[in-house]
């Protein structure tokens, strides 16, 4: 082992003298108070790291290096972030030279390793008394096969501590962890709340060094042009505010530094500046070290004024008289543009003048120039006094918003209230009047017993409640356990933390109401929030035109997203939404595109004075969002602009989106046309959901009926339909809200392993789609009619027969049997549905009557690759005659409208061909055609050189049919001219039935002529 120098690092070779003069240069108050600090630490047996923060420019470098002789130290070892701070601090090492400048030490100088990169042999280290490196070089994570020896330093120096808590530089304190160690840092306190290690012995305030004469205030010029010239022409600008300084009197013993990015630039300002008769030289270090010294000495006696730099770390370049400073280009790190601002910023009694830093007000230097300043802001609030008019806006918010943020109360320690930042979203409900004066929690200023911190809300640890003083906020942060799903251990959980924002608006007029925004991620925590503060159930989703014309007052510069509601539901292959994307998507958008739609969604970007971002509108879902987050003073403010958009729109400066597309307003009452259908939810569909005791969920039939008197609710049943019989399993009512509650006793509804859960709260979460006869269709608490003038009869095929010796009151063979009139409608319509003619090489006609059919008949035809499929629904008459009658129609378009699904479900075939084998009901049966041909299709029977559309999944063409022989078609035309209401409502009947079907298949009506 090399034989280190004895003594070097003594505690008797260190002097602290207590004054600093103007000629001699002596420590200063804040690098005297950190040694002592340091020293008291260390003069106790412990090893806890020691934590000094000092602000930037004060002098950490000089107490990194008497650190080791405060301890007598024999190999030290500093950490820093960067190559920059590790070439300056490895030079700084070498010769000590700024100890001896200050007379704290004679002479000597350590042997100091720059540490470049990862050691092969830990040897190497022995003959030096100082490493300096970075983690990604020295940390003993990169040394898993090989660690460095756990006492290989007796002193740990890490400076820019900031960085301590990263797992890199926390493993060199803990595997060096019986060697002293200093932490070294502008700020105490990371801007991510993360507390740094070590024990916090010593805080020197930049505003002490303000008062002390330490710092000094630099006064910023920025140079404003009208518009971005040239690069020339900006620094033309920066020249000429420059040299009007150097004029002035008070100026007359200023050196001027001009910064340049490069040695080009460097030479090529210089010119620039001698152009101007500013006497300039140019200085990096690429020229000689003679020319350097010579440089350097013309600028401390003053024979020279003025120099163009590349690189502020040369060594000796600290100036006294630099006090004006030309910031042409920026650096490209926060720790050297923070130390030129601190040199500019220090004091000097031969250099009394301001302190000045000229740059312009361009697209790179001076957003980097306040870039600095913020980072530096966060760092020490003083900051911003050193070099004032930077951010005064931005400093002034963040003030406001930290004292309106200690309003909250009291926070856990690892919570920054402050540091709250919501994202710029909230779902608008309307708070329908108070008809009582019992307190409620929230609004009166009081938390919920149930939202304390501790309690559960949703499975999620309450971290943090808190209201603001006006009680208008509640906000309420939570924690939750989460594990990766491709990780059944417990090894990689990881706490999650969700911020959830309640805000109250009491409107300003009588007739607006007081609107409650709700900023949560979980929809279901949401509710449970709602329903803890008591206003879920006396609230309503924002209506869906006044939120829309609120998003449309927005001066929008263009829009990137549409999206488009399936009036009449979807089902499984049918399209339930359409998005349509791409810059001005609104401008390509064609008639056919937005037919029996309404809209869903829109983003469009927008400007205003804190840049461009995203706004985006989800009117049937009271939502509106914004790409931002805010400060939580900045969020409050958003509010209240959102709200007053929501109560007072002004009139849309860029036209209204989409007006041609319906908006879909709020249900605030059940239309008078009796319902005719109601369709599941597509989610419901398909995925599983079986009811105990009964079956199925998408087996059942729903139907949906007036409470009477009121218009408020609605009744809904759940059916189990027979051939004979339609048994009720279930009673509920839909509120105007969409809430269903059950009537009496309510099902259990589980998917596979799941919980189960209540059909009435399954229905509340998936709400499903009711048609009415006038062309109402309402989804949850919205309500869109698609017709929005009277319409003649929908242009669909008609089709009439004189149903001679058929019995019209007789739908089956049995019913006919028992009546003894004649025959049955389906012994008729098999007869009307073989003599057609074939569209394909084969055909099958296949009955499949009873509960959950697919329709009474279906006829299938296959001609190579087309493949047709019709589902023919028949019903019985109201009477023995022909004639227009409402009754005759409702059961049976419901039932066509519910069917459609089948045309582009690719589950069909696999069904299909259960119920023709008698494994699912109703048994299906092939009335025309080979059933076993059509056992393989269905995939029910193999064969070889046939594949099975249960496995291929074939393109459908469709077609969807009413039969009705209790419709006549004349008379209907005729009591239609008359604008006989029966005929009305017939017509609006087959209108829903038409638009609903047309989308995925050919509709049709079979009737009497």
């Amino acid at each position: 082992m090399t034989e280190l120098q004895s003594n070097l690092w003594s505690f008797e070779n260190i002097r602290f003298t207590l004054y600093e003069s103007a000629t001699t240069p002596r420590w200063r108050n804040p690098q005297r108070g950190a040694l002592a600090a340091l020293l008291a630490h260390w003069s106790l047996p412990r090893t806890t790291p020691a934590l000094i923060s000092l602000p930037t420019g004060t002098g950490k470098s000089a107490i990194a290096l008497a650190a080791p002789f405060l301890m007598s130290a024999k190999r030290v070892l500093a950490v820093v972030p960067s190559i920059e701070l590790r070439q300056q601090l490895s030079s700084a090492f070498c010769d000590l030279s700024l100890l001896q400048r200050i007379g704290a030490i004679d002479g000597g100088a350590p042997r100091v390793l720059e540490l470049k990169a990862r050691v092969q042999d830990w040897t190497d280290i022995d003959q030096y008394e100082v490493v300096v490196a970075s983690p990604g070089t020295i940390s003993p994570v990169h040394y898993i096969d090989s660690p460095p020896p756990a006492d290989l330093f007796d002193l740990i120096i890490v400076d820019e501590a900031h960085h301590s808590t990263a797992p890199t530089w926390r493993a060199i304190l803990e595997h060096f962890d019986q060697a002293k160690s200093v932490l070294l840092t502008a700020t105490p306190r990371r801007l991510d709340g993360q507390r740094l290690p070590g024990e916090h012995v010593y805080h020197y305030p930049l505003r002490q060094a303000l008062e002390e004469h330490i710092f000094k205030p630099i006064k910023p010029v920025i140079v404003d042009q009208a518009h971005w010239g040239t690069r020339d022409e900006t620094d033309q600008a920066v020249l000429e505010a420059m040299v009007e300084l150097l004029r002035t009197d008070e100026h007359k013993t200023s050196t001027l530094l001009v910064r340049a990015a490069s040695r080009q630039r460097a030479a090529q300002l210089a010119e620039v500046y001698r152009a101007a008769g500013v006497d300039i030289e140019v200085l990096h270090s690429g020229l000689s070290a003679a020319r350097q010294r010579q440089i350097t000495s013309d600028l401390r006696s003053g024979r020279l004024r003025a120099v163009s730099v590349v690189g502020m770390l040369i060594e000796g370049f600290d100036l006294p008289s630099l006090r004006l400073l030309a910031y042409h280009d920026k650096h490209r790190s926060l720790p050297a543009t923070a130390q030129l601002i601190g040199r500019l910023a220090r004091v000097d009694d031969r250099y009394p003048q301001p302190s000045v830093l000229v740059t312009a007000k361009d697209i790179d230097v001076f957003p980097e120039l306040q870039g600095v300043v913020r980072n530096l802001y966060g760092e020490d609030q003083d900051w911003a006094t050193v070099l004032p008019g930077i951010i005064d806006d931005e400093i002034q918010n963040h003030r406001e918003n930290r004292e309106y943020a200690r309003q909250f109360g009291d926070a856990p320690p690892d919570l920054a209230l402050d540091a709250v930042q919501p994202l710029r979203r909230a779902v608008i409900r309307e708070l329908r009047p108070r008809i009582d004066t019992t307190p409620r929690a929230f609004e009166d200023g009081v938390i919920h017993e149930d939202l304390r911190v501790g309690k559960a809300l949703r499975g999620k640890l309450i971290l943090y409640s808190g209201l603001n003083p006006a009680g208008t906020t509640l906000m309420v942060i939570t924690e939750s356990v989460e594990r990766p799903a491709w990780h059944n251990a417990p090894g990689l959980d990881a706490p999650r933390y969700q911020l959830h924002l309640v805000s109250r608006r009491d409107a300003t007029r009588t007739d607006r109401p007081d609107l409650l925004f709700v900023n949560v991620e979980d929809n279901g925590l949401g509710r449970d929030l709602l329903d803890l503060i008591d206003v879920r159930k006396r609230s309503d989703l924002a209506d869906p035109g006044t939120l829309q014309a609120a998003f449309d007052s927005l001066t929008r510069q263009s829009v990137s997203s549409v999206g488009l509601r399936n009036n009449y539901g979807g089902s499984t292959g049918t399209t339930s939404y359409r998005m349509f994307a791409g810059k001005g998507v609104d401008r390509g958008l064609r008639e056919v595109d937005t037919a029996y739609g309404s809209l869903g969604h829109a983003m469009i970007q927008v400007a205003d004075d804190e840049g461009t971002f995203t706004a985006g509108v989800a009117t049937a879902k009271g939502k509106y969002w914004e790409t931002r987050y805010s400060a939580l003073l900045r969020y409050e403010a958003f509010l209240d602009e959102l709200a007053e958009r929501y109560w007072f729109p002004p009139g849309a400066q860029t036209g209204q989106l989409l007006p041609q597309v319906n908006r879909g307003t709020r249900l605030t009452a059940w239309p008078i046309e009796l319902p005719i259908a109601v369709e599941l939810d597509p989610a419901l569909i398909g995925m599983g959901w079986t009811i105990e005791d009964v079956g199925p969920l998408d087996a059942l039939d729903f139907e949906a009926d007036m409470v009477q008197p009121g218009r408020d609710r609605l009744v809904l049943r759940a059916l189990i339909a027979s051939e004979d019989t339609r048994r009720v399993v279930w009673t509920g009512e839909l509120d105007l809200t969409a809430e269903a509650t059950a009537v009496g006793d309510d099902l259990l509804v589980s998917r596979g392993y799941g919980v189960a859960v209540s059909l009435s709260d399954l229905l509340t979460d998936r709400p499903p789609t009711i048609f009415f006869g006038n062309g109402d269709t309402v989804h949850g608490s919205v309500i869109v009619n698609s017709r929005s003038t009277t319409r003649p009869l929908p242009n669909m095929e008609y089709s009439s027969l004189s149903w001679t010796g058929v019995d019209l009151e007789a739908e089956t063979r049995k019913k006919a049997a028992e009546n003894g009139k004649g025959r049955s409608i389906h012994e008729e319509l098999e007869t009307y549905l073989n003599g057609q003619p074939r569209r394909g090489r084969h055909r099958w006609i296949v009955h499949n009557d009873g509960g959950g059919e697919f329709a009474d008949y279906v006829v299938i035809e296959i001609d190579g690759t087309a493949v047709s499929v019709g589902l023919w629904h028949a019903k019985y008459a109201g009477g023995k005659k022909a004639s227009v009658r409402v009754i005759d129609l409702q059961e049976v378009v419901a039932q066509a409208i519910k069917s459609r699904r089948w045309i582009t479900d690719p589950g069909f075939w696999t069904e299909l061909g259960k119920r023709l084998t008698g494994a699912s009901k109703p048994k299906a049966t092939v009335v025309h055609g080979r059933i076993s041909q059509l056992l393989v299709i269905c995939g029910a029977a193999d064969r070889a050189d046939h594949l099975s559309f249960a496995r291929s999944r074939p393109l459908v063409q469709g077609t969807v049919a009413i039969v009705q022989p209790g419709l006549s078609y004349k008379k209907h035309r005729a009591q239609l001219t008359a604008e006989k209401l029966s005929a009305v409502q017939v017509r609006d009947l087959l209108t829903v039935f038409h638009d609903s079907v047309l989308q995925v298949a050919r509709p049709v009506m079979l009737c009497s002529s």
